[in-house]
């Protein structure tokens, strides 16, 4: 059983990004038996991530958790053709 029609496929050109430079990302759409979905629309957004680092609260030696704060710089609403995105 599978909780969509379809599965959305990202592969980028790299994982980071200096702000400015131009980034390359393949996005594909394929049914349960990885066959492509033409025609599917999708909403691409891309985060600038912030995290903090693990650490401990001094006296009671309790620990903090990691924080990640997401802000959206990039949005765009593509719709996937019938290529195949090669492996």
């Amino acid at each position: 059983m599978h909780k969509g029609s379809f599965y959305i496929g990202l592969r980028p050109e790299g994982y980071v990004s200096l702000v400015g430079d131009p980034s390359r990302v393949e996005v594909i759409t394929v049914d349960p038996q990885s066959a492509p979905v033409a025609g599917t629309t999708v909403k691409l957004t891309v985060n600038r991530m912030e995290c903090t680092a693990f650490s401990r609260r001094p006296r009671t030696d309790a620990s903090t958790g990691d924080e990640v704060r997401k802000t959206p710089v990039y949005t765009e609403t593509l719709t996937t053709d019938s290529k195949e995105v090669p492996l």
